[in-house]
């Protein structure tokens, strides 16, 4: 082990008070695209690994911490998430609990940011709602327990929430028309079928303005034009048919700036394109062909879906690919970006040495898949070799797992074998000495090992090496029992025996 002069600075600290607050599950993936390949390392994108994805939609919560992406599984019909947050992609999982989806789901999160609502057809053409406050609770059939049976959907829904806490959902009736229900004080209502709103040939997409005086519904027609209505002063208006702004070969996607100068709609043209119409100071812009300008690549599978960052700065926009594959496309700072497949590549793999993030390595999550004995490494603000350019570092054997941030500079390595993107279970444990991920190779629940003198071990929030992502920790103790919390990111135990436990 290479130590710099007398300065090195190990994380090994005990802090014994358990009255720390658990942080929630830390970043496990980052995508690591375009990068340059230098020395032994293979780039591609890291562990996330979304399959089978249908039509996806996104929502953003009100506080701009995460983006959640939800779709029906090609393969199983069931709902799927993923999310990014804290600089990663998080997921996939599913949810066999809630049955099979016949629709792609509509999502949106409640203006307080305390429940994510999820909404879609299910069997019969009934409204279907599953809803996540902590946990995730529901199916609930709206349609036969509280509409009466009435209001059949021919399509996917499309929800929107408002700052009174109603929930606002719109659909395609059998009849090509488009019906509404609403849940205000307590309670459902509807359903109303709008027949003097015009023919559906899509699922409609709704969304309101900020400031709640108006409803804006765009569907494409049965001319394949781009139609909207909207509901203010207490009536409806429309429909409106927007003959100019392209033919569509998808429903559309709407979404509305937070200062509300500007609507933007997407959708999927004939050839596959991702198109945008936006309407700001009082007139329609557009078609403008995203795809086209983006050199051909990404073409769409499904319709889009679109959102706005909270603070207005970035356009999200995500669709089926070719393959069932999840990608992505985002306008931030004046210009486009991407489009990106989310799927998998090859895993990045890396060995001992010191690697530039960025251009040899991607940020993200890595292990180790072989016990190694003195393996050493050290997260780097810079490369001029002095101990105040460590962020973190860790000192320790067997099994390692590291979170490498996008704003670190560098990252080196010593005697600790290959490091891998591929965070599957190593089918180590309960080996003694390592650090392993929750949920992935142990379970949450109440372990027990006989200890010792030499025996160390840490519930740990994330993987970074820093002190702040210690929850509780322990030394020196013998017949030890910890309980790990679902929550809790990863278990590190060094000297205290094979581990006995769920």
């Amino acid at each position: 082990m290479k130590v710099r002069g007398s300065q090195i600075t190990l994380r090994r600290p005990i802090r014994l008070a358990h009255s720390a607050a658990v942080v929630g599950l830390a970043a496990l993936t980052s995508l690591g695209l375009g990068f340059a390949l230098r020395g032994s390392a293979t780039i591609a994108q890291a562990s996330f690994s979304p399959q089978s994805v249908g039509a996806p939609q996104v929502a953003v919560t009100p506080d701009g911490s995460q983006q959640l992406v939800f779709w029906k599984s090609t393969t199983t019909s069931q709902l799927n998430e993923a999310w990014f947050a804290q600089g990663s992609w998080h997921g996939p999982i599913s949810f066999p609990q809630l049955g099979a989806l016949t629709s792609t789901p509509a999502v949106a999160v409640t203006k307080d940011g305390s429940t994510q609502l999820v909404f879609w057809q299910g069997p019969g053409g009934h409204l279907f709602e599953a809803w996540f406050s902590g946990s995730w609770n529901g199916p609930v059939d709206i349609t036969g327990a509280a509409l009466n049976g009435q209001g059949a959907l021919a399509s996917a829904p499309s929800v929107v929430t408002t700052k009174d806490g109603s929930q606002l959902v719109f659909w395609r009736g059998s009849d090509g028309h488009f019906g509404e229900a609403w849940y205000s004080a307590g309670g459902w209502h509807g359903p109303v079928d709008f027949a003097g709103l015009g023919s559906l040939a899509s699922a409609p997409s709704a969304t309101i303005t900020p400031d709640g005086s108006t409803q804006l519904v765009f569907f494409q027609g049965l001319d394949n034009h781009l139609n909207e209505d909207w509901f203010t002063l207490n009536a409806w208006h429309g429909p409106i048919d927007l003959t100019s702004l392209g033919t569509l070969a998808s429903s559309p996607s709407v979404a509305v700036t937070p200062d509300s100068s500007t609507q933007i709609v997407f959708f999927r043209s004939p050839a596959g394109h991702l198109q945008e119409d936006w309407f700001t100071q009082g007139s329609w812009h557009g078609p403008a062909d995203i795809t086209a300008s983006r050199g051909g690549a990404g073409l769409l599978a499904s319709p889009p879906s679109a959102t706005i960052t909270t603070d207005g700065s970035t356009q999200l926009v995500f669709w089926q690919g070719a393959g069932s594959t999840l990608w992505e496309g985002w306008y931030a700072g004046g210009g486009w970006n991407g489009p990106i497949d989310l799927t998998p590549g090859p895993p990045v793999t890396f060995g001992d040495g010191t690697w530039h993030v960025g251009s040899q390595i991607p940020a993200g999550t890595y292990r180790t898949r072989q016990a190694a004995s003195g393996c050493y490494w050290e997260r780097l603000s810079g490369f001029g070799g002095t101990s105040g350019e460590i962020i973190a570092n860790h000192f320790g054997d067997g099994y390692q797992v590291v979170t490498i941030s996008p704003s670190d500079a560098g990252f080196h390595t010593e005697s600790c074998g290959a490091w891998t993107s591929d965070l599957s279970a190593t089918g180590a444990w309960p080996a003694q000495n390592g650090i392993f991920i929750v949920g992935t190779d142990l379970a949450s629940g109440t372990y027990s090992a006989p200890g010792g003198s030499s025996c160390y071990w840490a519930r740990l929030s994330g993987f970074g090496g820093t002190s702040d992502q210690i929850i509780a920790n322990g030394l020196g103790q013998s017949s030890v029992i910890v309980t790990v919390a679902p929550g809790d990111a990863g278990f590190e135990a060094s000297g205290c025996g094979i581990w006995s436990g769920p």
